[in-house]
């Protein structure tokens, strides 16, 4: 906003309590705020201040600059296969749930994400790979060994953070698959609203639920991926690995030649990053540095001065010619007599550093001896006044 204002200072950007915020459509609603700490002089330039409006100005200048502090959405900006050794998978992955006007009531789950980390989870079939699960069910919210059976299970998968690139977090440990569970006979009821209990990588095998029109995908298996044991820091993935053929939601029969993953292929999830209090942000500014360049025309001289008839260039009335020298890469120069009467332009565009003339007017005619004025300019606005004389 005002270079000259710049400090060069360091700045740190943390960000606190809720505050009241006014949108532009008029509602009152709670957000975050933010304080800006200039670290090299420990000032408090801006507390609990709101974050910027759409409009991005409405912010004080300090030190000669403005910050725009827009938050971002909350939730997944991507998810899908990423790394395919194969064919891509037909395993259906997703945290929106294909019926997310029953999750508002419970009767679905779906957009459960308590998280702004990365995820990427592999495949991975060897027989020494894989992680064990923690099998809990979403229906009693109960772990396995509560209702007779195991509490963990196998899967040929790895899952990591990596919303630091660069240092992935193995969190395979503190997986959970959640499935429902149901003690009533496959054959007469559970198949028709659940999978069967487990989890594979087999196109229509445990980790695909059938159910049927009206109840087709309330139920199937979840993957709740988190950092830590009882963390609240957690994403539920919905998997459903169906096979090629089956009946949809709508009672229609959908054919696809459905693959199964291969060991290997990568599946990354990214969220948001809206702004959280643990979160700073650091910076510093550079002061302006301003030089006077001055006149780039100072230096402009004309040779030879004077001019002589007799000079060394003119050997022929073809040979006639003035050398304005020292000049920057575009200029224009006007010749006048001295009464000013324009009588010639020169126009120089070239890196050489000199422009000749013809010395002829206008009108196409060889000047008479005598003295003369020349400006140059340039585009910048550098000018330059001189004089040079032409004798017998």
């Amino acid at each position: 906003m005002d270079p000259a204002a710049i400090t060069g200072h360091g700045y740190k950007v943390t960000f606190g309590d809720s505050i009241e915020t006014v949108t532009a459509e008029g509602d009152t609603i709670l957000d975050i705020s933010f304080t800006l700490v200039d670290t090299t002089e420990n000032d408090t330039l801006y507390h609990n201040q709101q974050l910027s409006d759409d409009s991005g100005d409405n912010l004080p200048v300090v030190d000669g600059f403005r910050l725009t502090v827009q938050n971002t959405p909350t939730g997944v900006e991507f998810i899908g296969w990423t790394n395919v050794m194969e064919d891509t998978s037909t395993f259906d992955w997703r945290t929106e749930s294909r019926r997310p006007d029953l999750v508002p009531s419970g009767q679905a789950y779906g957009n459960v994400i308590e998280t702004f980390d990365d995820f990427r989870i592999t495949i991975d079939t060897t027989s020494s790979g894989g992680l064990e699960a923690g099998w809990w069910d979403l229906f009693q919210g109960v772990w396995g060994n509560e209702l007779g059976f195991d509490s963990t299970i196998q899967l040929p998968l790895k899952v990591e953070i990596i919303t630091d690139t660069l240092n992935p977090v193995d969190i395979s440990d503190h997986t959970i698959l959640g499935e429902f569970y149901m003690d009533a006979p496959w054959e007469e009821y559970r198949k028709y609203y659940y999978s069967p209990l487990g989890w594979d990588l087999e196109p229509g095998g445990a980790g695909f639920t059938p159910g049927s029109p009206g109840w087709y995908e309330l139920h199937i298996d979840i993957l709740i991926l988190s950092d830590e044991d009882n963390s609240g820091n957690y994403l539920y993935l919905l998997t459903n690995n169906s096979p090629d053929v089956y009946v949809n939601a709508d009672g229609d029969s959908v054919f696809q030649d459905a693959i199964t993953p291969s060991h290997g292929d990568q599946f990354t999830i990214t969220t948001y990053k809206p702004f959280q209090q643990k979160i700073s942000y650091a910076f510093s500014t550079t002061a302006g540095q301003f030089t006077n360049v001055g006149n780039s025309l100072d230096s402009i001289r004309v040779v030879p001065d004077p001019y002589v008839v007799t000079n060394v260039w003119e050997m022929s009335e073809f040979g006639k010619k003035l050398k304005f020298k020292n000049l920057p890469d575009e200029c224009t120069i006007k010749i006048y007599t001295l009464v000013g009467e324009h009588i010639a332009t020169v126009q120089h565009d070239s890196d050489v550093g000199y422009e000749f003339w013809d010395m002829r007017t206008r009108n196409d005619q060889f000047i008479a001896p005598g003295v003369y004025l020349y400006h140059a300019e340039t585009q910048d606005g550098d000018e330059a006044l001189g004089r040079f004389l032409v004798i017998k």
